[in-house]
Order: structure tokens, then sequence, then C-alpha cells
């Protein structure tokens, strides 16, 4: 049992991991990869201090939901988001990140890392419902927050007009998503069963799940057809979500920043990419 357990809490998170690195025409190195997941594991040796540290914080909020409201957006959402990020900041500027679908892969492989622990612990606590349940709302979620992080620093990597900002968006933007996740969680568990919050609590949060998976697979079919010419694999637009829709598609590429990426010099970045172990261009 505990062997189905180990599995039951580690595949999910692996799954995704091997579909992003696998839908990018040209892989990042192997090791590269793992040492960012292991990384990613690695750093809930950083949160659980650093939550230790915030935690005596929470006295500031003693309003209705207002200790709930501090555990999801400061000791979930900011500690793990801000560990993440600063993974993924340190292979920004090298030479193997040298096309924009690296930052998601990148990004990726650190949120998995983590997720792959995390859900460890969950699923020997809670079992096998436990374990379905996260692989298709936990799991996913921390993949979509990431996928946005790591959008955001290939904007900033290939915009460099404007890198402050898309930098600093590549924090706080999944720290918002990632805390609006937990706190509807734990405000609804808060509220009990029998309050009215409890409705419009879990339709927001199925909502959110909803928007969250619908933003990262609009963000990563248009980076695999903006870099690659071609779409992702069929089955993908075959999801409940993130299906190609003309209008939807190009107010998205406009307010994501998608249309200046693609202003770009293309020409000279697919050059790059095809040079791959290069430093790209500053």
């Amino acid at each position: 049992m505990g062997f189905v357990l180990f599995g039951a809490g580690l595949l999910p998170a692996l799954a995704v991991l091997v579909y992003f690195y696998r839908s990018d025409r040209f892989p990042e190195p192997k090791n590269t990869i793992a040492a960012v997941a292991v990384a990613g594991a690695l750093s809930i040796l950083a949160v659980l201090p650093l939550d230790f540290v915030l935690a005596g914080f929470g006295r500031l909020f003693a309003f209705p939901y207002g200790l709930e409201l501090f555990q999801a957006f400061v000791l979930a959402a900011f500690v793990e988001e801000l560990t993440r990020y600063l993974i993924v900041y340190s292979v920004v500027h090298t030479a193997e990140f040298d096309e924009p679908m690296d930052g998601p892969v990148y990004a990726v492989a650190a949120a998995m890392g983590f997720a792959g622990v995390e859900n460890l612990v969950y699923v020997f606590q809670g079992g096998v419902p436990a374990a379905v349940f996260r692989a298709f709302t936990a799991v996913p979620s921390h993949a979509a927050n990431a996928v946005v992080m790591g959008y955001l620093f290939s904007l900033g990597r290939f915009l460099p007009d404007r890198r402050r900002e898309f930098y600093s968006l590549a924090l706080v933007v999944p720290i918002l998503m990632h805390g609006a996740y937990d706190a509807c969680l734990l405000v609804s568990a808060k509220a009990g069963p029998e309050s009215l919050l409890i409705f419009p609590l879990q339709l927001t949060w199925l909502i959110g799940l909803w928007w969250e998976f619908d933003v990262a697979l609009r963000l990563h079919r248009h980076l695999a057809f903006m870099q690659f010419g071609d779409a992702l694999p069929w089955w993908i637009g075959r999801l409940p979500f993130g299906r190609p829709n003309e209008r939807i598609d190009h107010l998205f590429r406009r307010t994501t920043g998608l249309s200046q990426l693609v202003s770009q010099d293309l020409a000279v970045l697919r050059s790059a990419v095809g040079r791959k172990g290069s430093p790209p261009p500053d």
C-alpha cells in the first residue's frame, strides 16, 4: 500500500513535467531540468522555516477570516512562489535559456519538484482519495501558476526594455493566483458546511481553477505555435479549456504581451534556438 501511495503522490507531478519537457521542440538539458526539479523539491526546506518566521505576523490579521487569508496569501502563496521564483531566476540568464518556451519548462520543473513532495505528504495522510483529488486540482494548479511565471520570465528575458516590469509580474501574478486558490479552500473550511459562504466560495474556486487551466494552456499553445509553427498534441484541443477561439485568442495575445513578443525579430530568435547552447542575446 505504501508503494501505491508513493506512486500516486509522485506520478501526477512527473506526468506534468514530462509533458511540458516533451512539448519543447528544442529540449533543455536533462541534467539542468533535473537539477531545477530537485531544487524545487528541496525548496520545502526553505518554505518551512520561512513559514515559522512569518507565522507570528498572523496576529495582525485578527478579523473574520483574516488568519485564513494570511495563511493563503502569505504562508502558502508568497513563500512557495518566492522560492520557486528564485530557482527559475537562477537559470533565466544562462546559456540554456535561449527561447521563450524555456520559461514555462523551467518554471514547471521547479513547481513539479515541490508539488511532488507536497503531494506525498497529503497522500500519505489522506490516502487514494486525496491522491485522485489533488491529481486534478492542486498539482495542475501549481503547473498553471508556473506556466504564467515562466511565460512572464520569458517576456522579460526577450523584451529587455520591459524586463523589470515582467520580472516583477512573474512573482506577483502567481502569488495572487495561488493565494486566491488557497483562500477559497481555507475560508470554506473555516465557514463550515452550513455557512451561506460555502456555495459562492466553492463556485469561485471552481471558476478560478478552470481559468487557471485555460490561461496556462492558451499561453503554452500560443508559444508553441509562435516558435515551432504547429500546434501541441491533438488531444490538447479536446480539453474543455484553452481551446482555439479567434476572438479570445486575439484579445489574449494583446493583453498578455504575446503580440509584442511576436513582433520581435523571430528569425534571429529561431537562429539562436538553432544554436542551442550559445548565449542568448541580451
